[in-house]
């Protein structure tokens, strides 16, 4: 058996790659580690992201910057913003990031600088995917009223406008039925109507 072979200490948080290499926080820096060298990617870090496929890394740094960079660190990184707050959510692999400042609500897309889309705001919920986003948020007294509806990326929006809802009435059939009293009629509606409802 191979022994255990110590790769740093003070090792806050780690993440191990489907090719075998670890990304890893030591005290505030980040750093890749091919199981024989480590690259330092990034110094006074404070947390960080790897996307779904394994491709990219999002931090940020303790001065609330945020950047973006390539997990073969073969280009630069990439500054999004700064003086970032928090992180309310990503999509998995970053081409949407909705992000707080002290002057509002962020969302960036394509890894440029983001888009501030609301202020005066409290409890956000906010949901990123990499066909879209929602944000739904409530509103201080002095602030936007409502909820963000003009900044919700509907990836279904040319579909749903070719759907009308369905007329009940062409779907029923009357159904004559023999009972004790004589016949009785009876009105059914397909189970076609019902389906097509659904998707309305």
């Amino acid at each position: 058996n191979a022994e255990d072979e110590k790769l740093d200490s003070d090792v806050r948080r780690y993440v191990l790659l489907e090719n075998g290499k670890v990304v890893y926080q030591s005290d505030d820096t980040l750093y890749l580690h091919n199981l024989k060298d480590k690259e330092e990617i990034a110094d006074e870090v404070m947390r960080f992201v790897i996307s779904d496929d394994e491709k990219q890394i999002l931090w940020q740094s303790q001065d609330g910057d945020l950047y973006l960079q390539d997990l073969n660190l073969r280009k630069d990184k990439e500054k999004i913003e700064s003086k970032v707050t928090n992180i309310i959510s990503t999509s998995d692999n970053f081409e949407y990031i909705i992000y707080e400042k002290e002057n509002g609500l962020y969302v960036s897309h394509g890894g440029k600088e983001g888009e501030k889309v609301a202020k005066d705001y409290y409890n956000v919920y906010a949901t990123a995917t990499d066909s879209g986003y929602e944000i739904y948020y409530v509103a201080t007294e002095d602030g936007e009223a409502g909820v963000l509806a003009d900044y919700v990326v509907d990836d279904m929006e040319k579909t749903d406008k070719t759907i009308s809802e369905p007329n009940i009435h062409d779907y029923e059939t009357v159904v004559e039925k023999p009972s004790f009293w004589g016949n009785t009629t009876t009105t059914e509606v397909d189970n076609a109507y019902y389906d097509l409802l659904d998707q309305y």
